[in-house]
Order: structure tokens, then C-alpha cells, then sequence
């Protein structure tokens, strides 16, 4: 028993130590800003009931939403290669605190949607960039686990966000706009603080430019442009747990909205825990092979969605997915981030962004829709067999020779 505890606490030592400090500093600024996420999962509440929306203005709404986040996450990468990360950070940060409590006080309809496509646009700037900062401050070799902590950091915060944007409702629904406004500024004014000294790989990047170092452009790169359209499609599968998992948890299982809610904490707690462990013991498989087990993961549990009934096999099917979850995702952001040369990162991670925002807007209106014109069997079937045809595909995709982090092609 002694032993297996040193084991278990050696793997947890090796797992978060030898990361730079800057990284968790990092992480520090990714938790504050996420424990701040209050508007969005409270949206549809919110405009459905003190604004008077109906269902279908409330879709459109979303849809508003979904294309500022687009436009931002494209426009973020594009901007990052142009004046930095930390500029961008800090600027999407502010302009989006601002924005957000502009937006609270919003009534008119017309107002309110375009009020939700800036703020969208302002506020998913900030993913690129913050990608990019990991990345530049990360050895190569260390990518994933420094991905692992930013996923760490923002799951932390997605624990506590609507968690306290809940009782914030109760209270007053203006209150999550001033909340969630306030820890984006905050986390603004950790980065001025903590990271104002060192702009220096910033300035390097732009002299490096000047002096005429070529740009990689994510276009012309083949293998990327198919890892990111077999992401978006791990993307729209994953992101059933939004959607269609709700209904069957509800409609086949017959369980409750705290049930559900608990079901959804394992997959939080689950990533807490182990994701730091897992990825530092797969650092030396090939990345997109460990993606590809993840999407092979992330499809079986899906699958086991129909042959069980209770609340314990559905808390298997979603430690199953969430699982591949773990699998995939450090090591994905880790490969695209490496990809690129540093001059045109902000551009790779940029689409990589873009496509799980598609992902997010396709990928839950899809299934709903499958869903209810076809059934949830063939959701599920249809989810396990394409985390099988994804599997094979990041297979493929990983033997290629210029698939190592170590053959990237130059120009």
C-alpha cells in the first residue's frame, strides 16, 4: 500500500513539476478570466425571461453569438502574428470587460444582437492569443502539459462560474454582466502586472520579421488543413454533451436537472484530476496517434448511451468520453501550436480555435436534429462510428513523415 501511494505520488509530482513558472502564471490569469463565465450559460434565461424573447429570437440570438465568435477567433489568431499575444490578451480582455457590462444595460432587440456580436467578436479574440502565450512559453517538448494546464485553469473556472453566476440570477440578472465584465479586467490587469517585463520574445518576433524571416501560412499546409477539418468533426461529436446528451439523460434515463448537473461534474472533476498525469506519460507517443485513441474514446461513449437506464451508467458513458477528452485535446492544441514557426502561430492556432467555435455552432444543432428526425440510436451509432472513421483518420494523418513535431516543413 506504501508503495503504490509513492507511485501515485511521484506521478502527480513528475506530472506538475518542471513546467516554467510563467506557464502557471499563465494559468493563474486563464483561471481568473474563466471563473468569470457567467453570461453565456445563463443567455438563454436571460433573454427569455427579463427580455422578452421568444424561443426562436433567442436561437437567433445564439446564432449571433456563434458568428461574432468566428469572426473573433479568426480575427484574434490573425491579429497575434501582427502585434503580439500579450497585446491582444490584454486588449480583447478590456474591450470585452467594458462590453460586457455595456451589454447589461442593452433593452432594445436590434441593439441587444448587435451588442452580442461585438462582445462575441471582442471576447474570443482573446483564445488564439492566450494559445499562443502557452506555446511561446513552453519548450516544444513540454506543449501538452502546458495545453494540460490551461485546460486545468479553465475547467477550474467553469466550475465556478455558473456556479456563482446562479445565485447572481437570483438576485438580479444584471449582476452576471457586471460579474463576469469585472474578472475579465481583473485578469487584463494581471497580465500588465505579471508579464509587462517580459515582452521581450514579443519585440524578438517582430524584429525577426523585419528582418525578413518567412511566414508559414496554415492554407498551404495540406496535413493541417485535414487535421483541422478531423478536429472540427471531434469537436461537433464531443460537444453532443450540450445538447442531445441532455435529452436522452432526461428523456431515456428519466433523470432530473440535478442528476444531470452531477453527471456533468464528473466529467469537471475527471479532468482536474488525471488530465496533468495522463498527459505527461503520453508525451513521448506520437500526438496525433493519442488523438486519434481520443476520438475513438470520446465515440464509445457515446455509444454506450443505449444500453443502460441509470444514473451510474451514465455516469460510466460520460467518464468514458470524457476520457477521450483528455486524450485528445492537450496534444492536439500541442501539435497545431508546434506546427507553426513563431511567426505565423497566431494564425495556426487561430483556425484551430475556428474550428471547434464551427464545431460548437454545427456540431449541437446537428445532433438535435438528427435527434428528433431520426432517433437517438442513430445519434449514438452515428457518434461511435464516426469516433471509429476519426480514429483511422488522425491514424493515417499521424504516420505521414511530415506529421512529427520534428519534420515541419519550412517556408
Amino acid at each position: 500500500m506504501l508503495n503504490f501511494a509513492h507511485s501515485v505520488g511521484r506521478a502527480y509530482h513528475d506530472a506538475f513539476s518542471g513546467l516554467p513558472r510563467v506557464v502557471w502564471t499563465l494559468g493563474l490569469t486563464t483561471f481568473v478570466h474563466r471563473s468569470g463565465t457567467m453570461v453565456v450559460p445563463f443567455l438563454t434565461l436571460y433573454l427569455t425571461g427579463p427580455r422578452g424573447f421568444s424561443a426562436e429570437r433567442a436561437a437567433l440570438a445564439f446564432a449571433v453569438w456563434g458568428l461574432g465568435s468566428l469572426v473573433g477567433t479568426y480575427l484574434g489568431g490573425w491579429l497575434t502574428d501582427r502585434f503580439g499575444s500579450l497585446r491582444i490578451q490584454v486588449t480583447s480582455l478590456l474591450a470585452s470587460g467594458v462590453g460586457l457590462m455595456v451589454l447589461g444595460h442593452l433593452r432594445q432587440r436590434s441593439a441587444l444582437l448587435l451588442g452580442l456580436f461585438v462582445v462575441a467578436l471582442l471576447t474570443d479574440a482573446f483564445r488564439p492569443a492566450n494559445s499562443v502565450a502557452y506555446a511561446e512559453h513552453a519548450p516544444a517538448a513540454e506543449r501538452s502539459r502546458a495545453y494540460a494546464v490551461r485546460r486545468l485553469a479553465i475547467n477550474l473556472g467553469m466550475t465556478m462560474g455558473p456556479a456563482v453566476g446562479g445565485f447572481l440570477a437570483r438576485v438580479d440578472y444584471g449582476w452576471l454582466f457586471v460579474a463576469d465584465g469585472a474578472t475579465c479586467l481583473l485578469a487584463a490587469a494581471l497580465l500588465i502586472l505579471l508579464f509587462a517585463r517580459r515582452d521581450r520574445l514579443q519585440r524578438g518576433i517582430a524584429e525577426a520579421r523585419q528582418r525578413g524571416t518567412p511566414r508559414r501560412s496554415p492554407f498551404g499546409d495540406r496535413l493541417f488543413v485535414l487535421f483541422l477539418v478531423a478536429s472540427a468533426l471531434l469537436g461537433a461529436v464531443l460537444f453532443q454533451f450540450l445538447t442531445t446528451f441532455p435529452l436522452a439523460m432526461r428523456d431515456a434515463y428519466g433523470l432530473t436537472e440535478d442528476r444531470i448537473g452531477l453527471l456533468f461534474a464528473v466529467n469537471t472533476v475527471l479532468i482536474i484530476v488525471f488530465e496533468m498525469v495522463l498527459t505527461r506519460r503520453l508525451q513521448t507517443v506520437s500526438p496525433l496517434r493519442v488523438v486519434g485513441w481520443g476520438a475513438l474514446a470520446v465515440g464509445l461513449g457515446y455509444g454506450l448511451v443505449p444500453f443502460g437506464s441509470s444514473f451510474a451508467f451514465a455516469a460510466l458513458a460520460m467518464a468514458v468520453l470524457t476520457w477521450g477528452e483528455m486524450l485528445a485535446f492537450p496534444q492536439a492544441e500541442a501539435w497545431a501550436a508546434s506546427r507553426a514557426d513563431a511567426a505565423s502561430r497566431g494564425s495556426y492556432l487561430g483556425l484551430y480555435s475556428l474550428a471547434f467555435a464551427a464545431a460548437l455552432t454545427v456540431g449541437p444543432a446537428a445532433g438535435t436534429w438528427v435527434y428528433g428526425r431520426f432517433g437517438p440510436a442513430a445519434t449514438w451509432g452515428g457518434c461511435a462510428l464516426a469516433g471509429v472513421v476519426l480514429w483511422g483518420l488522425f491514424e493515417l494523418l499521424s504516420r505521414r513523415p511530415d506529421a512529427a513535431l520534428d519534420a515541419i516543413p519550412e517556408g
